[in-house]
């Protein structure tokens, strides 16, 4: 099974919102994003090879929160 992931080190910059996701090497990752905890929605999926990947996205117009999975 692969190693839950963990979403760490926030950062806005330019309309862009990052953070750094730490999980298990050559695992695919779902990132998802929801307004209020209960409804989510997939906003990217990343395939990189290395263990703690840099995940760039758009930035929302308001509060979200993040969440990411193997699927």
């Amino acid at each position: 099974p692969a190693t839950a992931p963990v979403l760490s080190t926030p950062a806005y910059t330019n309309g862009q919102f990052q953070f750094t996701l730490t999980g298990q090497t050559n695992v695919t990752y779902v990132i998802q994003s929801s307004t209020n905890l209960q409804n989510w929605i997939s906003v990217a999926t990343n395939s990189q090879s290395p263990a703690i990947r840099v995940i760039t996205l758009p930035a929302p117009g308001g509060q979200s929160f993040y969440r990411a999975f193997a699927p």
